[in-house]
C-alpha cells in the first residue's frame, strides 16, 4: 500500500483498432512507467470490472462502469503527458487517492461530502482546495495512513483480500460479504466517538476482530503490533 521515493512498474495500456482492409480488431498497446500508487489503482479497477463480468448485481455493475469511465480517463492521460514519470501528477487519479488517504470511498457522494467539510452541509472553495490539493498522495509518508484508512473503504478492503489469495475475484459471496463488513466497522465507529487528531489512531477491538476474521493479518501486523497487548480479542463469527 503505497509505494517507496521515485518507485515506479511499467504497464502496457491502449485501445483496439480495425486492422486495414480486414475485418478484425486487435489491441494496440503502448508502455507507460507510472507510480506505484497509480498501477495499484490501475490493478484494483481492473479487478473490479473483472468481477463484474460474474456478477450482475447493482453495487458490482455500478463500479464496473466507473472502474471502465475512470480508466479510460487515465488512458488518455497518459496519452497526452510526454514528460518524465517523475512528474506526472494524475488529474484523474488525485482525487481518487486523496479519498482513499482519508478512508472515504471514491465513488460516494454523501461520504465524500462529510470529508471535505465536516461541519458544514455545503464545502467551501478553500475546504476543496484543501483536500485535494493539501498534500502530494504520492509521497510515502502517507503510506501508514493509507494503509490505516483502508479498513473503512470496501473497494480496497476487497482489493487487499483478493491480492492476499482470501477472496475469489469472481466470488459473488466474497464481494458481498466486504459489504457486511464496511457496514459492520463503520456502525462500531458512530460509538467511539472522534478519534485523537494526534498521529494515526490505533486499531479498536471490531477492526482487529475483522482483520483476524478475513485472514488479513499478515498485511495488518505493523497496525495490530500497535494495539496494546491485554486487549480482548472475541473472534468474529462469519458473515
Amino acid at each position: 500500500m503505497g509505494g517507496a521515493v521515485n518507485e515506479f512498474i511499467e504497464v502496457k495500456y491502449g485501445r483496439v483498432k480495425k486492422l486495414v482492409n480486414k475485418k478484425k480488431w486487435q489491441w494496440d498497446m503502448k508502455p507507460a512507467f507510472i507510480a506505484v500508487q497509480y498501477a495499484r489503482l490501475v490493478h484494483q479497477f481492473k479487478l473490479e470490472i473483472t468481477h463484474a463480468n460474474a456478477d450482475t448485481g447493482h453495487e458490482s455493475l455500478r463500479r464496473q462502469t466507473y472502474a471502465q469511465t475512470i480508466l479510460d480517463a487515465f488512458g488518455e492521460e497518459l496519452d497526452d503527458y510526454h514528460g518524465f514519470p517523475i512528474d506526472f501528477r494524475s488529474k484523474v487519479f488525485t482525487p481518487v487517492l486523496q479519498r482513499q488517504l482519508r478512508g472515504v470511498s471514491d465513488s460516494y457522494a454523501p461520504s465524500i461530502r462529510t470529508a471535505i467539510a465536516p461541519s458544514t452541509s455545503k464545502p467551501t472553495i478553500s475546504q476543496v482546495t484543501s483536500f485535494y490539493l493539501g498534500n502530494d498522495p504520492l509521497d510515502p509518508r502517507c503510506i501508514p495512513s493509507y494503509r490505516r484508512n483502508l479498513l473503512y473503504i470496501r473497494e480496497v478492503w476487497w482489493h487487499l483480500g483478493v491480492l492476499m489469495g482470501k477472496y475469489s475475484v469472481k466470488s459473488v459471496e466474497d464481494f458481498n460479504r466486504t459489504m457486511d463488513i464496511h457496514d459492520v466497522i463503520i456502525e462500531a465507529l458512530r460509538g467511539m466517538g472522534s478519534p485523537d487528531p494526534r498521529g494515526i489512531p490505533k486499531l479498536n477491538e471490531v477492526e482487529v476482530a475483522t482483520i483476524y476474521a478475513d485472514g488479513l493479518q499478515d498485511f495488518f501486523q505493523e497496525e495490530l503490533n500497535r494495539v496494546v497487548r491485554s486487549l480482548l480479542y472475541i473472534p468474529m463469527q462469519p458473515f
